[in-house]
């Protein structure tokens, strides 16, 4: 096993302790193990930061994975699933002409009841699309939303948010992705998490949710 000699209390003839060249006065020495001290912090720094960014990372492709688990189940059909559609004959409605709107619940039973997996709205009008789909866990909590709409530039490729028991961990915005939360879009996170407890509420007799609620989320980037 080769002896670590940086540590060694053993003297060689040179008077000098091993690693320690002769002709290095003590300041230089001392100047040089500072130099390596603050390299060294720096890096405890940069790995403490590194281990926070993967965490966040870790738990975003859990989310991922729960999603694509849901979606596979939605396209093998092995989820049971409703489907609530306002304006069924796509007439023309006061102030947004032709319009139609329709929500796909999809969920499975347990020994608890019902486990919604993931609610999808889609909206369309004369001159409006919008599309939302809400995932959550077994407990109910959302941990992933999307919306795309022709309403706002800021929704043309479509937003993505990530949350993990009720708080946003990360936002993605025209492919750019932030995990601190921009200022302008904390409002925009409140009314996602508020729209996504009353569309969790979803039942045959009231739908309760229509196209001004999905209008009401457009991020205002004017939020300071």
């Amino acid at each position: 096993m080769k002896k670590q000699n940086f540590q060694s209390q053993t003297t060689l003839k040179s008077g000098l302790k091993p690693g320690i060249k002769p002709g290095i006065s003590r300041f230089k020495l001392n100047a040089k193990y500072c130099v390596i001290s603050v390299v060294f912090i720096l890096v405890f720094l940069l790995g403490s930061q590194s281990r926070v960014c993967s965490q966040t990372d870790k738990k975003i492709q859990e989310i991922e994975k729960i999603c694509t688990s849901t979606n596979n189940q939605v396209a093998g059909e092995e989820l049971y699933y409703n489907v609530f559609t306002s304006n069924k004959s796509y007439m023309s409605w006061p102030a947004l002409g032709n319009y139609q709107e329709n929500i796909y619940w999809f969920y499975e039973y347990s020994g608890a009841g019902k486990i919604t997996k993931k609610i999808t709205v889609k909206n369309e009008s004369a001159a409006l699309t919008s599309n939302a789909e809400y995932f959550f866990d077994n407990e109910g909590n959302l941990i992933f939303y999307f919306q795309s709409s022709n309403y706002s530039d800021l929704l043309s490729k479509g937003i993505i948010c990530y949350f993990d028991k009720g708080k946003p961990i990360g936002i993605k915005v025209n492919d750019t992705f932030y995990e601190n939360i921009p200022s302008g879009y904390s409002s925009y996170i409140e009314k996602v998490l508020e729209k996504s407890k009353k569309v969790l509420n979803l039942d045959d007799e009231n739908t309760g949710f229509y196209n001004s609620d999905l209008i009401e989320l457009i991020p205002d980037t004017r939020d300071k």
